[in-house]
């Protein structure tokens, strides 16, 4: 989710896992991949936490996970 705070001019994204969430705030100068100023919403998690609690189990049947450049899966 990509949050805006116009009394504060701060944006934020967040990633809601199901056990894990992750805050990236521009107040604390928190961006992600090295895009200071930007921040960008889509479908995928883009933190390896967040995103390896849905990883299919290695015993089961292949499904599609998506991914985001430069993670460890």
């Amino acid at each position: 989710m990509l949050i805006g705070d116009a009394k504060n001019n701060e944006i934020a994204m967040y990633e809601l896992g199901t056990s894990h969430t992750r805050l990236w705030r521009s107040s604390r100068n928190d961006w992600f991949g090295g895009t200071p100023g930007f921040y960008w919403g889509d479908n995928n998690s883009k933190d390896l936490t967040v995103n390896l609690e849905y990883a299919p189990d290695p015993q089961g049947t292949p499904e599609y996970l998506p991914s985001c450049p430069g993670s460890a899966i």
